[in-house]
């Protein structure tokens, strides 16, 4: 085990039909792409996610609906419950509102006593978000 973890945490959306308002198919044939019918026909997968640096591996949950700060809270609360005060795990999130609002925030402390430090990204910063790559 090293000095610390880096985790990078960031959250996607993916639609289960296909998008596209325009698409090749066969003359006079509608295009069609498969989907599960579970989730409903025009359905997304939301997922909140991180990857830790160094090891590539990822963590990630289902969201049903829109994402929220509650989200955020959830998936935080099972980072820190894995984490280690003596290899102290740095989370970078950017700074959506779901990572910024009250109901994350006022968790720091507790967080930081069970080995959890989340640190914010400047406002605008894609090329140190290091989650895109392995996540994109």
């Amino acid at each position: 085990m090293g000095l610390l973890r880096l985790l990078f945490l960031d959250e996607s959306a993916v639609w289960l039909t296909q998008p596209n308002m325009y698409t090749w198919s066969a003359v006079a044939q509608p295009m069609e792409v498969p989907t599960s019918k579970a989730r409903g026909i025009t359905a997304r997968l939301n997922l909140m996610g991180c990857v830790e640096y160094g090891r590539d591996t990822v963590q990630y949950r289902e969201i049903l609906g829109n994402t929220t700060g509650q989200d955020t809270l959830a998936f935080l609360d099972t980072l820190a419950e894995q984490a280690d005060p003596a290899c102290p795990s740095i989370v970078f999130l950017d700074q959506a509102s779901i990572h910024t609002c009250r109901a994350v925030t006022q968790h720091r402390e507790r967080w930081g006593i069970q080995g959890l430090i989340p640190v914010y990204l400047p406002v605008y910063s894609p090329e140190l978000r290091g989650c895109l790559k392995p996540m994109g």
